[in-house]
């Protein structure tokens, strides 16, 4: 390790050597990244508490249900030396930073987002003004990084089964978070989704993942005078691609052709949030039937994700039930005998899949066990009829 000079506060970084013989730019960038996260950190530190109505909070609908705290107005608490710039407004912020062009440059009452790596150290933070512009810290460190949305009691939330969902941005991952509970993410932008899914993915290899994306569908209409081609759903792509790769499942919100709408939240704010448990719920149900998939292809402890699919599709159930006015004794009554039936024939047809995956179509060999088992579950006169509908084994998921 090498000592970095004149570093922020007198503290001393430490850069890899291995590193700096291999890449001397990428060793100074991480110098510059960790000196700019120390200065963040101590802006967040002697950063107020957002207020209640604060102009974005509100129209987000999430105004009072978030932790967060905003710019002060002032940087008079911070170290003397520290790099980090506060402008009373837009005008002077774009003085400051070309001024300053290395340095983070905030505006006074703007919101404050901390984004972190997967040890848990913040790297950088986005800004989010009263009319929702939104800017990284100049010198931070985006790429891997992420923010665990907190808001308010979780007493009345109903959870996400121990599924994970990661949205693109923040305000989308506070209301996910704020009407279901459990771990919800933002990535903030597109183009983070699939390192961030990937980084989860790492820490988290048996949970199943939801991808809550975008859908820039307005944008998808218009026509890109470059190519003549229709400019691309950004907000969609890389979605699926990030459930792709991690073999979660990317629930996309659709939208009227009028609507202005592109993530979860403005779809909560056009149809509840009930609404959205509910999708939700569904989203995590097909997560989780593409984690089953892979089990049964894998081998590997299938029948505890069974299990998951089976309390995430009860959950979807009796909430729609409950719609209906049913109450939840029939309906838990009905669940528990509907599911007593349908597990039956879809073992059969798991076992199916992964024939048809591991044997391209040739009947597998069988085991004692095997045999068993198929004593155990004679297929009905319909099954035998007609040919097992094939399900997704996880080539196609995310789509």
């Amino acid at each position: 390790r090498i000592e970095v000079a004149n570093d922020y506060g007198g503290q001393t970084i430490w850069v890899n050597r291995e590193l700096l013989a291999a890449d001397p730019p990428a060793a100074a960038a991480a110098g510059q990244h960790e000196r700019i996260a120390r200065a963040l950190t101590e802006l967040v530190m002697v950063a107020p508490p957002a207020r209640e109505d604060h102009p974005y909070l509100v129209a987000k609908g999430l105004d009072g249900s978030v932790l967060l705290s905003e710019v002060p107005q002032d940087g008079r608490d911070l170290s003397p030396d520290s790099p980090v710039k506060i402008a009373r407004n837009g005008r002077e912020a774009a003085e400051l930073r070309e001024k300053h062009p290395d340095s983070p440059v905030f505006t006074a009452g703007d919101l404050l987002v901390p984004a972190s790596d997967r040890e848990g150290n913040l790297t950088t933070v986005q800004a989010i003004g009263p009319d929702g512009r939104k800017a990284n810290a100049a010198g931070g460190k985006l790429a891997g990084s992420y923010y665990i949305a907190t808001t308010g009691p979780a007493a009345e939330k109903p959870g996400l089964g121990g599924g994970i969902v990661i949205a693109e941005g923040w305000a989308t991952a506070a209301t996910i978070q704020r009407e279901c509970g459990g771990t919800v993410v933002a990535a903030f932008n597109a183009g983070n989704l699939e390192t961030v899914a990937r980084a989860i993915r790492e820490q988290h290899p048996d949970r199943p993942i939801v991808i809550a994306g975008d859908n820039d569908h307005q944008r998808a209409r218009e026509v890109d005078p470059r190519t003549g081609q229709l400019k691309e759903n950004r907000g969609k792509t890389a979605a699926e691609k990030a459930a792709e790769a991690v073999g979660g499942y990317a629930a996309i919100p659709t939208f009227s052709a009028e609507s202005k709408g592109t993530d979860w939240n403005d779809w909560t704010q056009e149809n509840g949030n009930e609404a959205l448990r509910k999708a939700m719920t569904e989203s995590m149900l097909l997560a989780d039937r593409r984690q089953l998939a892979d089990a049964h292809r894998l081998g590997h402890d299938a029948e505890r994700v069974s299990e998951n699919v089976r309390l995430h599709q009860a959950d979807a159930e009796l909430g729609q039930g409950a719609e209906q006015g049913a109450s939840t004794t029939e309906l838990a009554d009905a669940k528990s005998a509907f599911a007593a039936l349908r597990n039956a024939g879809e073992r059969e047809r798991d076992r199916q899949d992964v024939s048809d995956e591991l044997y391209n179509g040739q009947p597998a060999p069988t085991s004692a066990a095997g045999a068993a088992d198929e004593q155990e579950q004679q297929p009905t006169q319909d099954q035998e009829q007609k040919p097992a509908q094939k399900r997704s084994t996880g080539r196609k998921r995310g789509r």
